[in-house]
């Protein structure tokens, strides 16, 4: 299984996911921010070759993910004062 696999993202989210419930929040943002730069690749290889069955299912798990990206970003960075 290469980087650009959908096993090998999942994996990245789970380790993501116990750094972060371990306070390790810096290095789950850099896996985090990873797997979302992995599955924009992954994606145009679901749509080019993908049934619209697998293309839903892949998106389901791309939108699990972001949101758990999101939710990271939101706990651990710091607001921009000036925004």
């Amino acid at each position: 299984v290469g980087e650009q696999h959908p096993i090998y993202s999942a994996t990245l989210h789970n380790l993501a996911c116990l750094y972060a419930a371990t306070d390790r929040e810096t290095e789950s943002l850099a896996l985090m921010e990873r797997i979302v730069a992995n599955d924009r690749l992954m994606i145009g290889q679901v749509f080019s070759f993908g049934s619209e069955t697998q293309r839903m299912a892949y998106l389901k798990i791309v939108q699990q993910r972001f949101y758990s990206f999101l939710s990271l970003c939101s706990q651990f960075l710091e607001p921009d004062q000036e925004a």
